[in-house]
């Protein structure tokens, strides 16, 4: 990755905003996720474009994801892509660790949530991370949320030159207004990056 400006590289904070609509059973950190990333495109779309083109990658399938995927509906010309098939949605079938030729520098925001901790190496995340930035036109913003520590902060921080900013309240399972346990020991990090023209 180069050409790139940070604009946002923290751990999320248990008392950031977060929306309602998204609270379903015990998962915790979606409706501090998807705020943040719709907050951040409504933001950016005001003040720079009417009608931004979004691809909303690992979009999973269900529930509060089919929300999150409607409401970017209403504010941009979405794709949403993931490997997995959903019955309720159309879906473009993509693998984020493979390149996308007709994508590249063709959205506005390329957002994925929660999903690189899931991929098996250090390699593969960074080569998914490359990927979807490549997919980012100049002046638009990859948008990334993801777990830690089971992604390492090291790597992100190498790849992007940055620190991550800490918090002194981070944002866990036991901390969230929807309260998860077996997460209490899990924190989100929010990563932004402009593609500078």
């Amino acid at each position: 990755m180069n050409n790139f400006t940070v604009i946002d590289f923290r751990f999320a904070n248990a008392n950031d905003l977060y929306d309602e609509k998204y609270v379903h059973k015990d998962i915790w950190s979606r409706l501090y996720e998807y705020h943040y990333v719709i907050d951040f495109i409504k933001w950016n779309q005001y003040k720079n474009m009417e009608k931004p083109k979004i691809h909303n990658t690992s979009w999973g399938f269900m529930g509060i994801h089919t929300m999150f995927r409607d409401e970017l509906d209403t504010i941009g010309e979405c794709v949403h892509s993931d490997i997995v098939h959903s019955k309720e949605r159309v879906t473009y079938y993509y693998d984020i660790t493979t390149e996308e030729k007709q994508f590249e520098n063709n959205f506005d925001f390329v957002l994925n949530v929660s999903t690189i901790e899931h991929l098996d190496t250090k390699e593969l995340r960074i080569i998914a991370i490359e990927n979807l930035f490549k997919q980012v036109k100049p002046n638009g913003y990859l948008i990334l949320s993801f777990d830690y520590p089971r992604v390492s902060l090291v790597e992100i921080e190498t790849l992007v030159d940055a620190k991550c900013k800490v918090s002194e309240n981070p944002l866990n399972g036991g901390n969230s207004v929807v309260k998860n346990m077996n997460y209490k020991d899990l924190n989100i990090i929010y990563l932004v990056v402009k593609k500078n023209e």
